[in-house]
C-alpha cells in the first residue's frame, strides 16, 4: 500500500491531540518515518502542515507551533476566506480614504489612480458590501 505523505502528518497529530507541537519536531519525525516506511525521501513536510492548517485540521498556535484539536470543526471555505483575506477589506477601505482625500485636495492624478483600483474591486465583486461614493 502506497503511503500518502499527508496521511503521515495527520497520523502524527492524531496521536498527540490537544498538544502544542513544534513544526521542526514533526518535520524531522515525518522525514524519518517516511524514509523508514517507503525507502523514499519526504520533501517539504512543512508545506503539508501549513496546508492542514489552512484546511482547518490543525490550529496554528503561533509561529512554528501547531496543534490538532479533534473537537474543532474544520473551517469552511467562506470562513477561511474571511479569516485570511480580511486584508482585502482593509485595502478597499484604504483606497476609499485615499480617493476621498485626493478628491478634497483636487489631486487628479491620485484620484484617477484610486478610481481605477476601486473599479477593479467592483468589476470582480470583491467586498461589494462596501460602497464608495464617486
Amino acid at each position: 500500500m502506497k503511503l500518502i505523505q499527508k496521511q503521515l502528518i495527520i497520523e502524527y497529530f492524531t496521536c498527540y491531540p490537544n498538544q502544542n507541537i513544534d513544526l521542526n519536531k514533526v518535520v524531522d519525525w515525518a522525514r524519518e518515518e517516511y524514509q523508514h516506511r517507503t525507502g523514499k525521501r519526504f520533501y517539504h513536510p512543512d508545506s503539508l502542515i501549513r496546508q492542514l492548517n489552512q484546511e482547518g485540521f490543525l490550529i496554528k498556535v503561533r509561529r512554528g507551533i501547531y496543534r490538532h484539536n479533534p473537537d474543532t470543526v474544520p473551517i469552511t471555505a467562506p470562513d477561511y476566506h474571511e479569516k485570511n483575506y480580511h486584508q482585502i477589506e482593509t485595502g478597499i477601505g484604504m483606497f476609499i480614504s485615499f480617493y476621498n482625500r485626493a478628491k478634497s485636495l483636487g489631486d487628479d492624478k491620485l484620484l484617477k489612480f484610486c478610481t481605477e483600483v476601486l473599479e477593479v474591486y467592483e468589476r470582480n465583486g470583491i467586498n461589494s458590501h462596501i460602497v464608495w461614493e464617486r
